[in-house]
């Protein structure tokens, strides 16, 4: 724990702010119901907002889930399981994916990893980017209370 300062009490430094809402009391977060654009489409078809085939590199990590948990990319989104809406919307928690990606070049890497899920790398990638082009590509950033500050 860090040692206390006058300046970690102050309304107008950001050193003293919450770090989940950055001192203005309400949370951003990436609506799953604006995520899924179209739950009639697959995710090959573009399901998912910046997902799709399109989008070579996240659509591999796509493919990758399927192959580890026996799904198809090419079947609507309203027809996959709840458990699999679940670790696409939101990781796969601990548990390694094997994922396979593939260079410019054509070449192949394999590597294992835990899935973040999409909703948490839109989230991480709002946060660590100044421009609002990854809002804009996945819908509106929506924002609620956070209630510990109720």
């Amino acid at each position: 724990m860090r040692e206390l300062e006058p300046r970690l009490f102050s309304f107008n430094n950001p050193a003293g702010a919450c770090p989940t809402c950055d001192g203005l009391g309400v949370q951003q977060y990436f609506d799953p119901d604006r995520v899924i654009q179209n739950p009639e489409l697959s995710l090959a078809g573009g399901a998912i907002r910046g997902w799709d085939k399109r989008n070579f590199y996240y659509f591999q990590m796509l493919k990758s889930l399927a192959e580890h948990y026996k799904f198809d990319v090419e079947a609507p989104w309203a027809s996959l399981s709840p458990n699999v809406h679940k670790v696409i919307l939101f990781g796969s928690g601990k548990e390694n994916i094997e994922f396979k990606y593939m260079n410019d070049r054509g070449d192949t890497s394999v590597r294992r990893h835990p899935f973040e899920g999409v909703l948490h790398n839109m989230e991480r990638r709002y946060k660590e980017t100044e421009s609002s082009a990854v809002a804009r590509g996945a819908g509106e950033v929506h924002q609620q209370p956070l209630l510990r500050h109720l």
